[in-house]
């Protein structure tokens, strides 16, 4: 079987309109083939702050505790606690 995917995370919801058409466009030329609509919808967007480590990456060993503090997105994350928006 065939699978048409569509990401509706990006473009405009007309622009989103317009792929779900052509899919059914597509669908009714070719009514002998089977093929499958699976969609990806937009979930939600976390970002963390800047962070102050060498080379900008922060390690986190296996295990560890981290913290996670909205509200505080001008601060910089570290290794314990990432200040995300």
């Amino acid at each position: 079987m065939t699978m048409a995917r569509i990401n509706l995370s990006h473009g405009t919801a007309k622009e989103n309109i317009q792929l779900l058409n052509k899919y059914k466009q597509a669908r009714r030329l070719r009514p002998y083939m089977n093929c499958a609509l699976m969609i990806d919808i937009r979930g939600r967007a976390i970002r963390m702050s800047h962070n102050e480590e060498k080379g900008g990456i922060i390690r986190v060993r296996s295990g560890s505790q981290i913290t996670m503090i909205g509200g505080t997105f001008k601060q910089p994350s570290d290794a314990s606690t990432f200040r995300i928006n």
